[in-house]
């Protein structure tokens, strides 16, 4: 079995920025989303939102969830939406049985399966 690379871009536009993942987000990877998301944040100023775009992502470990709940904090802090864009129904099933669809701004890329 080949293990999945993992991938990570960051995208500053005037009132977004979009921090895209692909691949699998383990305790291995989880560390260079923790840097990408801090980037973004640390860049953002009230009206900007940051994006998670997870939509590539085939696997979210409870690391990886923890990063995105410590970038939920920080950007409430800040004054400073996280949206987290999720498309996998794995990623999606994990986030809603963390109890995290509850906490987080998770949306779907396929509407035929909101969260």
């Amino acid at each position: 079995m080949v293990a999945e690379l993992f991938e990570v871009t960051l995208e500053k536009g005037e009132t977004v920025t979009t921090v895209t993942a692909r691949g699998e987000i383990d305790l291995i990877s989880t560390p260079e989303l923790e840097n990408a998301l801090r980037t973004a944040l640390d860049a953002a100023r009230p009206p900007m939102t940051v994006v998670a775009d997870l939509a590539g992502v085939t696997f979210l470990s409870s690391s990886g969830m923890s990063a995105l709940i410590q970038a939920h904090q920080s950007g409430q802090e800040q004054g400073v939406p996280v949206s987290i864009v999720v498309e996998q129904r794995a990623v999606l099933r994990a986030l809603t049985a963390a109890g995290l669809d509850q906490l987080l701004d998770i949306v779907s890329r396929d509407a035929r399966d909101p969260a």
